[in-house]
């Protein structure tokens, strides 16, 4: 949905969508959520540079580098 529309990705974004997406990333019971949010979250990383910089703050360096690569 976020890469279909900037004005939704934007929208979610002010709705705090990050954080939830991140708890879901941790969710170990359901792999397939863990790889939406995974993808989601990337998308989000690389389009807005505030959610990057929060993710980035959020988790290790070493965990960041691997989840965008």
């Amino acid at each position: 949905l976020c890469q279909n529309s900037l004005e939704l990705a934007e929208r979610l974004i002010q709705m705090r969508v990050v954080h939830h997406l991140m708890y879901s990333m941790g969710n170990q019971d359901y792999a397939d959520s863990q790889r939406q949010a995974a993808l989601a979250l990337e998308f989000l990383c690389r389009t807005f540079p505030i959610v990057d910089d929060h993710v980035k703050e959020a988790v290790t360096e070493q965990f960041y580098t691997n989840f965008m690569v």
